[in-house]
């Protein structure tokens, strides 16, 4: 299957930039150890944080790639670009936000496991 049918799909690369952010933020924070002294709420929104940071570079590196296999004109259209552009202060705090909560129902469940 592969990336070639998918021609000019915005919200399938969208999709594919986030899971790649995904994998990669999930694998550069099994194997760090800098944020082992940390609480494991402020992880999960140093985890969001990033994600939310490096996804928009993520999908817009794709776009770029995926116009520049094909010598036939661009396969998105400024608004998609101007959208996804305009996503890089957004989705680091709401991706932040997202890791802290899931953080903290975590960190309550396990109190409320112990006592």
């Amino acid at each position: 299957m592969g990336w070639m049918p998918f021609e000019g799909n915005f919200w399938f690369v969208i999709t594919v930039g986030l899971l790649l952010t995904l994998l990669w933020a999930f694998v550069f924070f099994r194997q760090s150890t800098w944020l082992s002294s940390y609480r494991s709420d402020m992880r999960f929104a140093a985890f969001g944080g990033m994600v939310g940071f490096i996804a928009p570079a993520v999908i817009l590196a794709l776009m770029v790639f995926k116009t520049g296999i094909h010598s036939h004109g661009p396969e998105f259209t400024p608004d998609e670009i101007s959208w996804v552009a305009r996503q890089f202060l957004i989705w680091p705090i709401v991706a932040a936000g997202l890791g802290l909560g899931f953080g903290l129902i975590l960190a309550s469940k396990s109190v409320d496991e112990e006592g």
